[in-house]
């Protein structure tokens, strides 16, 4: 699998089915990713990969609901447009410095980035009550921080969890297997048009390792947050 001639071969066929699937409202970065292994003849490795992150934002999802019913009872906390904007603008800023940051280090560096993270990300939560305080929200600031807190702490939990599943990843692939699935997607993405609905693969470029597309799109919160935080992203 890792001969030129083998990689042109899946890369065709990857490129080939990419296309073909854009056109569908229900086809994501993953499912993408999911063909790359397939024309490479690993789907065993993908579908392994999938169910693990799967099973990472399920449980992100569990947590974050148990946690909003013990806050809330079970309802939406309700805090108005401004207070919403502020617990957007703590989750869409870690969220932005970890997906972009995270997924693209090598592997063994991965744990040192995540901590760093987490300490960015508390700053923003500082930063977001600072802005509560000055707005005067009243008791309206205290449920925007403790929505954001919960949302953060179930993003901090699924992050950590996903880098060390890209970690086993990368150790069940091998260098030169992992190498050549990035070519393939690679190339696969890199000529793909941005779909219909706005999808762009181009994104995913080989700085993102083997198994990341798949990875990073299940821990990506609009996928696993309960749909009182998620449909406010």
């Amino acid at each position: 699998m890792t001969d030129e001639e083998s990689i042109r071969v899946a890369s065709e066929a990857a490129r080939r089915n990419v296309r073909g699937s854009l056109g569908s409202r229900s086809f994501h970065p993953r499912d993408a990713e999911m063909l790359v292994f397939d024309a490479a003849g690993q789907r065993a490795h993908a579908v392994e990969i999938w169910h693990a992150a799967r099973a990472i934002g399920e449980e992100g999802n569990k947590s974050a609901r148990a946690e909003l019913r013990r806050r809330y009872g079970g309802r939406a906390p309700g805090v108005g447009w401004n207070g919403w904007v502020l617990v957007l603008a703590a989750i869409c800023a870690a969220l932005a410095l970890v997906m972009s940051t995270g997924f693209r280090v090598p592997a063994e560096n991965l744990e040192g980035v995540v901590v760093a993270l987490s300490v960015a990300a508390t700053v923003l939560i500082a930063m977001t009550l600072v802005g509560a305080a000055a707005l005067t929200l009243g008791r309206g600031a205290a449920i925007v921080a403790s929505a954001a807190l919960v949302a953060l702490a179930a993003l901090a939990t699924v992050q950590d969890r996903a880098a060390d599943l890209q970690r086993q990843t990368a150790d069940r692939l091998g260098p030169e297997l992992a190498a050549a699935i990035v070519r393939i997607r690679t190339a696969a993405s890199a000529e793909a048009p941005v779909s219909p609905h706005g999808l762009d693969l181009a994104r995913y470029d080989d700085a993102v390792p083997a198994g990341g597309v798949i990875i990073s799109d299940f821990a990506d919160p609009r996928v696993w947050l309960p749909r009182a935080l998620a449909d406010k992203l």
